[in-house]
């Protein structure tokens, strides 16, 4: 289908608008339309929403397109280009979708595949009892910082990790309201910035609360009143002040609201995020997709689904 053709349509099947926009004739997802790079966070994000819409053909193709464009040595590269660097979060993201596409289409192969990248994690990225940001193969070498919205705490269920420290990490980085997000496991402390990113700060709540059975009780009760008092989130903000810092309202940050908020049944709430989330992407559609980051709008629809399967 054509880009014209596409824009005529109200409400673009979300695949449609990945095929029109996004994918090269290689398969390969962009960061954005106009521009030719390529992260393995896309084509992570994307098998996610595949499973989820349970299109078994197109998961497959998909699946080998990543494998033959981002895996070396069990290792998914952060990007195709000039890198012998993986980041745990996108290997993650492949690997939840693995899993449940195991499940869906009933293909335990994907479960092998998955526990092939789970088994290159342990022997890389394992440091002083935490699962670190990136392993460079190449010169063998791992940092010391863990971003804790990397971390998915049901993989590393999985993988016998020991959830007493995970929690006991993620208490300790509770703020008022906000989340501390990158911890040094060499020096045992915290990273301090002036600004919070809410991708990760929700990112980082879902994880509490999959770690707790309960959300973080100050920044709960931010996140709800910040939505309620102004119609909507921003990208960034203020740690001292909690004033936003950016003009943005951001596709993937509603679409991690929405997430959050099943996740700790705010349902009332829920339905006026996923109307709001609705009409974003019918404006980015009417907009013809321009300066639209691929993550931020798979996000947004996968979000949409999980509010719908619900």
């Amino acid at each position: 289908m054509t880009a014209n053709k596409l824009r005529q349509s109200e409400h673009p099947d979300p695949i449609t608008t990945i095929q029109t926009y996004y994918e090269t004739k290689e398969g390969v997802l962009r960061m954005y339309p106009e521009r030719d790079e390529f992260l393995s966070e896309s084509m992570g994000q994307y098998l996610i929403y595949l499973e989820a819409v349970e299109n078994q053909a197109l998961f497959k193709q998909t699946y080998q397109v990543m494998k033959s464009h981002f895996v070396e040595q069990s290792f998914i590269k952060w990007r195709t280009t000039d890198t012998t660097v993986d980041a745990i979060v996108d290997t993650f993201r492949v690997i939840e979708a693995l899993k449940r596409a195991a499940i869906t289409f009933d293909q335990p192969m994907y479960l092998e595949e998955a526990y092939n990248y789970q088994d290159a994690l342990k022997e890389a990225h394992y440091q002083n009892g935490f699962y670190v940001d990136f392993y460079d193969w190449y010169y063998d070498d791992i940092p010391s910082t863990m971003h804790l919205s990397y971390q998915d705490i049901s993989i590393l269920t999985d993988m016998g990790v020991n959830l007493t420290d995970y929690r006991q990490l993620f208490s300790e980085a509770e703020n008022e309201p906000f989340f501390n997000e990158v911890y040094n496991v060499e020096t045992k402390t915290f990273e301090q910035k002036d600004t919070a990113h809410l991708v990760d700060q929700l990112l980082i709540a879902q994880n509490y609360v999959k770690l707790t059975n309960q959300p973080p009780d100050a920044f709960h009760r931010w996140i709800i009143a910040e939505y309620n008092n102004s119609d909507q989130l921003s990208g960034q903000y203020d740690r001292q002040t909690k004033k936003p810092v950016v003009n943005y309202e951001s596709m993937a940050v509603n679409g991690l609201f929405l997430d959050y908020l099943l996740l700790t049944n705010e349902n009332g709430l829920a339905k006026d995020v996923y109307q709001k989330l609705n009409s974003q992407i019918k404006e980015v559609h009417e907009e013809n997709y321009e300066g639209v980051h691929i993550f931020d709008y798979l996000m947004a629809v996968q979000a949409v689904v999980d509010y719908e399967k619900k």
